[in-house]
């Protein structure tokens, strides 16, 4: 195994350990919003919470999107883990034609 190669699988492992947190706090957050103490809050601290627990659906549905990558043509490579896509290049003309109207 490589250095890149090595990076690729940390950076991978630290998505799936944040995305793991992710769905704990959100857990923790839904029980939260379910219980009794939540329904003694003033309405506008539950509208920020339920708030929050929307963000962090969405937060968790993207991780969740990128990890399913790791399995796809469409991962990230590291840095230097491989050729970079060749670009075009402009194609050499015949040399320009002289603009009509002016003559040496």
């Amino acid at each position: 195994m490589n250095k890149e190669t090595v990076q690729y699988e940390q950076y991978q492992e630290r998505l799936l350990e944040e995305k793991q947190q992710l769905d704990d706090r959100l857990a923790k957050l839904v029980n939260f919003i379910g219980s009794a103490t939540f329904q003694k809050l003033p309405s506008n601290y539950c509208d920020l919470l339920e708030d929050q627990k929307v963000a962090m659906e969405e937060y968790a549905r993207i991780l969740a999107a990128r990890i399913d990558l790791f399995k796809s043509d469409y991962a990230p490579k590291a840095a230097t883990g491989g050729p970079e896509p060749e670009t075009p290049q402009p194609k050499a003309d015949a040399a320009e034609p002289e603009p009509k109207g002016k003559h040496k």
